[in-house]
């Protein structure tokens, strides 16, 4: 506007050629003349932001936020109202985006359930191994099992006035794929050692997953949790020839995934995948990983 108006547009021609009103080209260019940039940038109506204000709600908020409890920004509102801080809802969201806070889908955790004491000494035994793997020592694995199914997952999604999207149901009985995984993430090449069958697992599948894991002269520790076709009879009685072959089991402290780095790292595997014989109606694969 201040440009048009210097090379000689009058204000209504500036309005229509910008898409405003004439009434607020003419109140920009008075104000530009009475106070130069400052009425142009910011081009705030109203008073002043009030910076003590706006510092307490931000200081509120991250207590609110740091509490062991779930929230909307209703409840914010509500939390804040106690605290002397009339604020809605919307204006709520507004303080929260100015501290950065995020809407984020909730976790589980078993930390409440867990034995401090034995949690904190296993993190230490586990940090012993990761340094010895790191120096070549030892190769250090995790395990952990999961489950695929055929069946898509209820999400969101676009649609049309009045549509509701249908996502064709498959029943997963008898179709689900379940997986036993060893992620060794420390040395010079990162692997995850993969077996998949349609079928529930038992002992003797464990049994047959850690014996197929890559031979090397160096002890072989598994770190695992306690399900239980892991502390089964089967698994017992076998540690002592497993240790022969120098595999070694450690078992986490119940209620402990968080100890467990399979559960925590996301592995990319490359095209470099080997299949080997199957094993009693599954296939063990070895795969490499970035």
């Amino acid at each position: 506007m201040v440009t048009l108006s210097d090379a000689g547009w009058s204000p209504p021609r500036i309005a229509k050629h910008l898409g405003y009103c004439g009434q607020t080209v003419r109140d920009t260019l008075r104000g530009f003349l009475a106070r130069g940039l400052e009425a142009l940038y910011p081009f705030r109506s109203g008073p002043p932001p009030n910076i003590a204000h706006l510092d307490r709600v931000a200081e509120e908020l991250r207590r609110l936020l740091a509490e062991d409890r779930t929230w909307t920004s209703r409840q914010l509102s509500q939390a804040l109202a106690e605290r002397g801080i009339s604020l809605g809802a919307r204006q709520v969201r507004r303080h929260l985006k100015r501290i950065q806070a995020g809407y984020r889908r909730t976790a589980s955790s078993l930390k409440h359930k867990q034995d401090p004491a034995k949690a904190e000494r296993a993190g230490r035994i586990l940090d012993n191994l990761k340094s010895k793997a790191i120096a070549g020592d030892m190769i250090l694995y995790y395990l952990d099992e999961c489950g695929f199914s055929p069946t898509l997952p209820v999400g969101y999604s676009w649609s049309l006035p009045k549509q509701r999207k249908f996502i064709r149901y498959e029943a997963p009985q008898g179709r689900r794929v379940n997986a036993l995984g060893a992620y060794r993430p420390f040395g010079a090449s990162p692997r995850l050692e993969i077996f998949t069958a349609e079928r529930t697992w038992d002992s003797y599948d464990l049994l047959g997953f850690l014996k197929a894991l890559p031979w090397s002269k160096r002890p072989r520790v598994v770190v695992l949790d306690n399900a239980s076709f892991h502390t089964s009879a089967v698994i017992r009685q076998a540690r002592r020839a497993l240790a022969a072959s120098g595999i070694y089991l450690y078992f986490l402290p119940p209620y402990s995934p968080e100890l467990n780095l399979i559960e925590m790292d996301q592995a990319d595997s490359t095209s470099s995948d080997r299949w080997c014989e199957p094993t009693r109606g599954g296939y063990y694969r070895r795969r490499r990983v970035a």
